[in-house]
């Protein structure tokens, strides 16, 4: 389901969804197909599947937040954050190190759009510490790019753009001993 949910996010990502009314339609499609899974995942009690669909809801809620024509304000960005954190707390419980990642990337993002850059490198350094402890090098790469991304948005002092330069230059290559293609490195 949360493949289903991401490709709909990708689907409003393609070229040929140029009006912001279609992209935004496609992903509030992907964030109501999230909600109704939750409420299937929440009434059979599976705990990891209620999980999974919280962290996709605010993953479209916060794709449809860029599109201009979206305007969803702070309440929808605070819902998301809300929903990603009440996930990360539930994978902390089930031991999901794997999902707790993901969880991180999604309160990064969340805390990036409520333009709180502080939060959002606490949030990708907590990734980062847990996707070191994995054995899937992308996630690495991923939470090192969110935590130069973070930092670029805050104070601009020379130690804090040496540190964001560090992390995107050790994304990098690992990106590259992955042999990841370029515009796939971020996605």
């Amino acid at each position: 389901l949360r493949v289903i949910v991401n490709c709909c996010r990708v689907q409003a990502q393609q070229p040929r969804y140029k009006d912001g009314a279609e992209k935004k339609a496609i992903l509030v499609e992907a964030e109501k197909r999230a909600n109704e899974e939750l409420a299937f995942f929440r009434e059979k009690g599976d705990r990891r599947g209620e999980a999974m669909m919280l962290l996709c809801g605010a993953e479209a809620m916060l794709e449809s937040r860029r599109i201009p024509e979206g305007r969803r304000g702070n309440k929808k960005r605070q819902e998301a954050r809300a929903a990603a954190k009440r996930a990360l707390d539930t994978f902390a419980e089930l031991g999901d190190a794997a999902n707790q990642v993901k969880a991180h990337f999604v309160l990064a993002t969340a805390s990036l759009a409520l333009n709180d850059p502080g939060e959002a490198l606490a949030f990708a350094e907590g990734g980062l510490a847990l996707a070191r402890q994995e054995p899937d090098r992308r996630q690495e790469a991923r939470a090192l790019h969110l935590c130069a991304v973070a930092i670029s948005n805050g104070p601009t002092v020379k130690d804090a753009l040496d540190k964001g330069l560090r992390y995107e230059q050790e994304a990098l290559g690992i990106q590259r001993k992955l042999g990841t293609p370029g515009p796939l490195a971020w996605q």
